[in-house]
């Protein structure tokens, strides 16, 4: 399979690239491996970079997490998950995360996005979903959005993390739940809630997990412990969620990555 021009599979590159070429090939063992040819915009060279996607081992004993580095328009760190039909949420879903910040994290960083369209400024959400961190005066704030049919919602969540311990932050959103359907949670707290209306926006765009085209700076977090599920869950469940081990059978566990020498989908989904 070839494909030819500037490719969002490289999310960072934006319009810097001024022409690519890219070969993709599927070996006997199901890996895939990538070659791919690329000029940048004002360069004078062509660089040649090839990856190979093997197929993920199951997690390992120790419990780790995925380190998130950045350096002011020099070096991104992400995940890309593929777009998927088990990651379109419609009328319900929720977010969850671990989250700790390096002392050397000095700007807003994204913690996962769903990216259907243009990945703007830092306060610009993705048609789809997302969930990030703005700091201010050296606390963060989380800040998590929805796209639905009926508008863009943001929760501006209170600048409260301040220091360099692990923090478990979720989200919830149930389009046929009462008032204040949209809920942003830390450490299985309610922070923050807001009335949403409507069915998320889906698309074909790819989640990111780690750095976006607008989140830059330098930056050291860590992230571990994603899980998406396609319902809304209570702030019970999200406490014990803290707690718990999960087996990946869970009813509406869509995604689930614990980064455990692993990026190998345990919720059976293939994402």
């Amino acid at each position: 399979i070839s494909f030819h021009g500037s490719q969002l599979a490289a999310p960072f590159l934006n319009n810097h690239v001024a022409s690519t070429m890219t070969d993709m090939v599927l070996d006997r063992f199901g890996q895939k491996h990538w070659i791919s040819e690329m000029r940048l915009r004002g360069g004078t060279d062509k660089d040649i970079m090839y990856r190979k996607i093997g197929i993920q081992p199951e997690p390992g004993m120790k419990n780790k997490a995925l380190l998130i580095e950045t350096t002011w328009n020099d070096k991104a760190e992400t995940v890309v998950v593929p777009s998927s039909a088990h990651l379109n949420f419609d009328s319900a879903m929720t977010a969850e995360a671990w989250v700790r910040f390096d002392p050397s994290t000095a700007h807003s960083v994204s913690i996962l996005a769903k990216l259907n369209g243009y990945d703007g400024d830092d306060w610009y959400m993705p048609p789809g979903y997302n969930m990030g961190f703005r700091k201010n005066q050296d606390k963060f704030c989380i800040n998590n959005a929805l796209v639905t049919d009926k508008g863009e919602f943001i929760n501006w969540g209170d600048c409260n993390i301040g220091d360099t311990l692990w923090h478990h932050i979720a989200f919830t959103y149930d389009a046929k739940a009462d008032l204040n359907n949209f809920r942003t949670y830390v450490d299985g707290i309610l922070l923050v809630e807001k009335t949403v209306t409507g069915k998320i926006r889906q698309g074909d765009g790819m989640l990111l997990i780690g750095s976006r085209t607008s989140f830059y700076g330098n930056n050291k977090y860590f992230i571990d412990e994603v899980r998406l599920w396609n319902r809304a869950l209570s702030q019970q469940e999200l406490l014990q969620n803290q707690v718990t081990r999960l087996t990946g059978e869970e009813e509406g566990l869509k995604m689930y990555l614990s980064f455990d020498d692993t990026f190998k989908d345990l919720s059976g989904n293939g994402n």
